[in-house]
């Protein structure tokens, strides 16, 4: 059963798509540039299918996303352009081919509250503007190889000063 959101204002002609929940579908193939078509998307949801190849960098143009790509069989690397997503909240990669470094554009996501990126292929450093994200509540990085300081001092003044 496929269900898409749909946001129905005044007029019939400006039915736009909000919301993609697609998890646990069995849908295979890769991850189509022509989401950034709805601009009004705020929700994508395809976690437990079967999706490989990259991660568009399209999705970075959706600032407003909820965006979850769990358990798929995604490569290739987070790309910098998901900083251009200033409104994502909730960022999930984990169980996936994902490689590479962690980008410092990550750091811009103001509003970020859980980044879940565990059991990938990322190395590198953490990098420091991720833990200037005042809003972050929860990050999940394990089982990558993933180096450096935690800044744990930050992010306890973060918490204290709330």
């Amino acid at each position: 059963m496929l269900i898409v959101v749909v946001d129905v204002n005044d007029r019939p002609k400006r039915q736009r798509v909000v919301a993609l929940p697609l998890p646990d579908m069995q849908l295979q193939g890769t991850i189509s540039f022509s989401l950034a078509n709805l601009s009004f998307l705020s929700m994508l949801n395809l976690e437990n299918n079967n999706f490989h190849g990259g991660i568009p960098f399209v999705l970075g143009h959706l600032p407003r996303l909820f965006l979850n790509l769990r358990n798929n069989s995604l490569t290739g690397i987070i790309p910098p352009s998901v900083g251009n997503a200033t409104k994502l909240m909730n960022f999930s990669l984990a169980g996936n081919r994902i490689s590479g470094s962690l980008p410092k554009e990550i750091g811009n996501l103001s509003q970020l509250s859980t980044l879940s990126l565990y059991d990938n292929q990322l190395i590198g450093s953490i990098p420091a503007p991720l833990f200037n994200i005042s809003s972050l509540l929860l990050a999940t990085l394990a089982l990558n190889s993933l180096s450096g300081s935690l800044l744990l001092n930050k992010i306890k003044n973060t918490f204290l000063e709330r």
